[in-house]
């Protein structure tokens, strides 16, 4: 039979064919494909103390719709099962299960699969991985320490993070081992670190907004330190998106004309520290609407961060004349810092003092000196001590202890020798 019109019959088996492949690569679209490879496994510490429980993190990458899965942990060539997590990854996204774990010292095999997936995985031969993980004893050479945040939606922040080195290190980097599907970058790329002191990595991260009705979005992400000989532990930055509270513009000739007239009354109550926090930490809206551009000098905010973290207990003035910042600038930033629970205060006398948020604030008022005489006490008692050893017989951060231990040094009251992998504390003569 001849064919009237061969190029439009071409034309309908060409539409026919191209209908059918699409049919054809769309089939299991709907079916997640769930994934680890062996670089998703990860330990929160490498260096456990005795008998202390570790994470064991697998991120979980998803290249299909929304699912959810069962990760299992197994330990050594026989599986041992370690424990289990039961997680949600969104479509196109990742997720990250984890378990406690007490590990052995030495060579360790950590074996992870992802089973039981509702919608069912398409593909099963990607669900398996493992990883050879020594754990070994001692101080580790790099510390990393994150916390919780708060962020607005829709807004960018810079978060400092704090990381400490137990021997000189050079070409330290920070690296972001799960995003949570954040905008993340970091800064500075490499950084020099100096025996027993704290450095900062900065990131600057950007959340979305918030969905919905959704009133919180809360998110972890995983952070980690290493050159190419160390790596630190895994630290966990929580961070919580919170919605919008500021639709409006403050600033106005109205306003700007209100606070004018309040000018006069600073010159008294600013008298004295505790007046002058709290009154510019009213006026300040005011001040942070007029001058945008500077609210958001984060880098500013990190170094007072910075700053309290190794010098725990320093007053509004002193901290404010070493960092050499403005009044404003400074009530302000100090005010965002507590108000995120990055920082805490407490009145002494005619002072305030502020503190890292996870030191615990000795109780009475002469808490420097305090906690220098308890150091000096216990290395009598212990000759020999680490930073590590006084920090939790202390109970406070080992930023804390290094900030103290540094001016009993400075002091000629103790001194520190490198013995091993540790540095160790002794008193000399003025030490008594």
């Amino acid at each position: 039979m001849l064919i009237k019109n061969p190029r439009k019959e071409l034309s309908v088996i060409f539409l026919l064919i191209l209908i059918l492949f699409i049919v054809m690569n769309s089939q299991g679209s709907d079916d997640p494909d769930l994934s680890i490879a062996e670089e998703d496994i990860f330990l929160s510490k490498l260096n456990p103390e005795p008998d202390e429980d570790i994470a064991v993190y697998a991120i979980i990458h998803n290249d299909g719709p929304r699912a959810n899965a069962i990760v299992r942990f197994y330990e050594g060539q026989s599986k041992n099962l370690i424990g289990e997590d039961a997680i949600i990854i969104n479509e196109k996204s990742s997720s990250v299960a984890s378990t406690n774990w007490q590990p052995a010292y030495g060579i360790n095999w950590i074996y992870v699969i992802i089973e039981d997936a509702t919608p069912s995985d398409v593909d099963l031969s990607n669900n398996e991985a493992s990883s050879i993980i020594e754990i070994y004893e001692g101080t580790p050479d790099l510390e990393l320490n994150a916390g919780v945040v708060t962020i607005e939606e829709g807004i960018e922040r810079i978060i400092p993070i704090s990381v400490q080195a137990f021997q000189d290190l050079d070409n330290v980097s920070l690296t972001v081992i799960y995003q949570n599907d954040l905008n993340i970058s970091v800064f500075p790329p490499l950084k020099n670190i100096k025996a027993l002191e704290t450095s900062y990595f900065y990131l600057k991260i950007k959340v979305p907004m918030l969905k919905g009705d959704e009133i919180y979005d809360n998110r972890t992400i995983l952070l980690q330190a290493s050159n190419d000989d160390f790596r630190s532990n895994i630290a966990e930055l929580k961070i919580s998106i919170h919605p919008s509270v500021e639709k409006s513009e403050w600033w106005s000739p109205t306003v700007a004309a209100a606070a004018a007239g309040t000018l006069g009354i600073i010159g008294v109550i600013s008298s004295t520290e505790i007046g002058k926090y709290k009154f510019l930490s009213i006026i300040l809206p005011l001040y942070t609407k007029l001058n945008k551009e500077e609210i958001l000098d984060h880098y500013t905010r990190g170094k007072i961060h910075g700053y309290i973290l190794a010098n725990p207990g320093d007053n509004y003035n002193s901290i404010r004349k070493a960092l050499d910042i403005s009044n404003g600038s400074f009530a302000y930033h100090l005010r965002v810092l507590e108000r995120e629970g990055m920082i805490k205060s407490k009145r002494d006398g005619l002072y305030k003092r502020f503190y890292p948020s996870g030191m615990k604030i000795p109780a009475d008022n002469g808490q420097l000196k305090e906690i220098q005489r308890l150091i000096i006490k216990k290395i009598k008692e212990t000759p020999g001590m680490s930073q590590k050893d006084i920090a939790d017989f202390l109970g406070v951060a080992s930023s804390t202890i290094h900030y103290h231990v540094q001016g009993l040094i400075e002091a000629d009251m103790i001194e520190s020798k490198r013995m091993g992998r540790k540095v160790r504390y002794f008193l000399n003569s003025g030490g008594k």
